[in-house]
């Protein structure tokens, strides 16, 4: 949003859903919310962001004066305004808007113009004053229509920005773990079924997955007789459907890992990923995903769409 509207950018805040009830997001829980920070790694970002958008400034909401307290030590604020998107004409909620036909930079500036009339019209007290303006706005769950882009330079501009994503030191320590080992080359998947999922049942992917790795290996894998298949690393962070995948891939020939079962014997490690939220322990699995020699996930989901999409 930042980048197609021009402006600079306060790094976000975002809730860590329930780690025993996945189906809870938290989004009307204060308490859960935790800043870009503790999510990913910000140093990166601050430092990349500049070099394609070189006028963006990128701020810590810590280092605004919101209550307009007089601080030297932080950023002034004049006006701190609300845009809703959810008012934006024809919007509905989890349903693609914004793309290349309809730009998110042409909302937002009328939205902007509209709040500036209305402080001047309304003699806003601080319009003499100096300061920067906030403007807060949700960013709702597929608001960019990203894959129906036919020019593809949305879908360019977002693939960038993912890279500029990276998780923090210690998931990335832990993917360095996992990888470290697996002693020979692996085919990723992600099943996912977990007790969230809205996809198809857990068997029904399966028997998809299987089908996929035998094709995959038929195509791509050695054609030397007897030649020993890759390891099957699977992403799913239920351990009870990770064992019935385990039992029903060995019926077909294939060897099953996952995080849990490569870190079991180093304790160290283990306790630090089962320490670790629901969603951070998917950071684990994104960066082992990104590896491996064939990958197949769910078309429907963030996680494996990140992935395909980081291949």
């Amino acid at each position: 949003m930042a980048a197609e509207a021009g402006v600079s950018l306060i790094l976000p805040v975002m809730p860590l859903r329930s780690s025993d009830n996945l189906k809870t997001f938290n989004f009307l829980n204060p308490e859960a919310y935790m800043g870009y920070e503790e999510w990913f790694d910000a140093e990166h970002l601050i430092e990349r962001l500049p070099q394609a958008c070189p006028k963006m400034k990128v701020v810590y909401p810590s280092q605004l004066d919101l209550t307009q307290s007089g601080d030297p030590e932080k950023i002034p604020v004049k006006y701190n305004w609300n845009i809703d998107i959810s008012k934006a004409p024809g919007y509905h909620l989890f349903s693609s808007y914004f793309w290349v036909g309809r730009p998110f930079k042409t909302f937002f500036n009328t939205e902007l113009a509209a709040q500036k009339v209305n402080a001047f019209i309304n003699n806003d007290p601080y319009n003499n004053k100096p300061g920067v303006t906030i403007v807060e706005m949700a960013s709702y769950f597929l608001l960019y229509r990203v894959m129906d882009d036919p020019t593809r330079e949305d879908l360019k501009v977002w693939n960038d920005l993912a890279h500029l994503n990276r998780f923090r030191p210690p998931i990335r320590s832990l993917v360095h773990q996992v990888l470290g080992k697996m002693t020979r080359p692996h085919y990723a998947v992600h099943f996912r079924a977990e007790n969230d999922t809205i996809w198809s049942s857990p068997e029904h992917q399966m028997e998809v997955d299987l089908q996929g790795l035998d094709d995959a290996w038929k195509m791509f894998g050695s054609k030397e007789e007897g030649a020993e298949k890759p390891l099957v690393y699977l992403a799913c962070g239920d351990q009870a459907q990770i064992a019935m995948f385990e039992k029903a891939a060995e019926e077909k020939g294939w060897e099953v890992t996952h995080k849990y079962k490569l870190l079991k014997e180093d304790p160290g490690h283990y306790e630090a990923l089962l320490s670790l939220p629901f969603d951070f322990q998917g950071g684990v699995d994104f960066g082992v995903m990104l590896k491996g020699e064939f990958f197949m996930g769910v078309g429907g989901s963030a996680f494996s769409s990140t992935v395909a999409i980081m291949r």
